[in-house]
């Protein structure tokens, strides 16, 4: 399979809205990330903690808990806790937008050939991460949705 179909396959799907709390808790924690106030490595607090905090019950804190570590923000260690990631997405992940998918000879397939094998190189040897959204000729795809998505939520640098 192709590097860029991989990538694309990879990303992460916008998901269904989250409950109210559930939505607070996602934003408290992923505004602290990005704004540094957690840093990369970093404890979060124990669950009954945001429990108390959020006024939370357990299933609200783990579906939140679950959304961050899908969209890449937190990790958990088994018992001794939940962790904010090495390199989070908003410090790490680089998009690159295209028009339309190199198909056949236009003039610009040997500049995306280059940068396509370029951004592979890059994710192979460092932390970075680039995935690529395909606009097909407009901006009412699945891509773009995709990209609004990653950026409204801090998935991208």
């Amino acid at each position: 399979m192709e590097a860029a179909q991989k990538m694309r396959d990879s990303r992460i799907r916008p998901s269904r809205r989250a409950a109210p709390k559930q939505d607070e808790i996602i934003t408290e924690f992923r505004r602290q990330i990005v704004n540094g106030l957690l840093k990369p490595g970093s404890r979060l607090p124990p669950r009954r903690q945001i429990e108390a905090r959020f006024q939370a019950g357990v299933v609200t804190v783990q579906r939140a808990m679950d959304h961050l570590i899908r969209d890449g923000f937190i990790l958990t260690q088994s018992t001794a806790g939940t962790y904010v990631v090495p390199h989070p997405p908003h410090l790490s992940r680089y998009g690159l937008v295209f028009m339309s998918r190199p198909a056949g000879w236009h003039r610009w397939t040997r500049f995306w050939t280059t940068l396509s094998e370029q951004a592979e190189d890059i994710e192979q040897t460092t932390p970075l991460r680039m995935p690529r959204y395909y606009m097909e000729g407009s901006l009412r795809g699945e891509d773009y949705e995709v990209l609004l998505e990653d950026a409204g939520s801090d998935r991208l640098a």
